[in-house]
């Protein structure tokens, strides 16, 4: 379902046809919660992310931005109440005191 969800985005930005494209997928809170103990899988999990946040940087268009957001953060397998978030200019998300 992920790669599905991945493809739609990529689809998405690469039209243009769009003033906001909004995407989700729920991979790395599946492996968190399932194989917190074993670091060589998130390890990978986080690997495969960074390479589809790269993919989707070159589909941007010149005057894009890209905000990446989580919904909570993992420790251990449990949420915690950070969310990690990150923007292509900071200004996007200098100012968010938390995230719902």
């Amino acid at each position: 379902m992920s790669m599905i969800r991945i493809a739609l985005v990529r689809r998405a930005l690469r039209s243009q046809r769009h003033e906001l494209v909004f995407g989700y997928t729920s991979g790395l809170d599946l492996v968190g919660h399932v194989a917190y103990a074993q670091p060589g899988l998130q390890m990978r999990a986080y690997e495969e992310m960074n390479e589809f946040v790269g993919e989707l940087r070159e589909d941007l268009g010149e005057e894009d931005e890209l905000v990446l957001i989580s919904d909570h953060g993992l420790q251990e397998g449990e949420h915690t109440h950070e969310a990690a978030m990150s923007a292509t200019d900071v200004r996007l998300i200098n100012d968010v005191g938390s995230v719902l």
